[in-house]
């Protein structure tokens, strides 16, 4: 047993205490209810138009369709895709990007107040399109224009038609 001077052995008793509270304060988080699944990609279509502002694509007017297709197994269990489409093939514009992503949602139990159809319309979406967001990144770098962030997108459904 090492033994300290009075002044250092308050300074050690509180650090102490403080680091009780802290480890206190991890337990009391509560792992969510609401799961999912490794996502996976489904699909991945990228065509590189002959367009000579291949470097200025990031800053064209983008026309971004993002749709959410639910496929619900049972009142707690469902897969939700993301189909995420960017610019079109035409050389009016430098690339075309079709992806699909996805991944299984499952509710462990029911949380009070909250539905799964909402978590689904919502939440795993969001989940998603975290997903897909560096995937479009890298592939527009690896084709040589500057990569293109995804915004983020409200998933409700008033705001997720006016978003894009």
């Amino acid at each position: 047993i090492v033994k300290f001077p009075a002044k250092y052995q308050i300074i050690l008793i509180t650090v102490a205490r403080r680091f009780s509270l802290l480890r206190h304060k991890e337990k009391r988080m509560q792992k969510s209810e609401f799961r999912f699944s490794n996502p996976k990609l489904v699909k991945l279509n990228f065509q590189l138009n002959d367009c000579p502002k291949i470097q200025d694509a990031p800053e064209l007017g983008l026309d971004i369709s993002i749709k959410t297709n639910i496929d619900k197994k049972s009142d707690v269990e469902a897969t939700v895709e993301l189909v995420i489409e960017i610019g079109e093939i035409s050389d009016s514009f430098p690339f075309f990007i079709n992806l699909v992503i996805s991944a299984k949602f499952k509710l462990d139990d029911v949380i009070e107040g909250t539905a799964f159809d909402k978590l689904l319309e919502v939440n795993a979406p969001t989940l998603l399109l975290s997903y897909a967001r560096p995937i479009i990144s890298s592939i527009t770098n690896n084709a040589g224009m500057d990569p293109l962030n995804l915004p983020f997108v409200k998933f409700t459904s008033q705001s997720q038609k006016d978003a894009l």
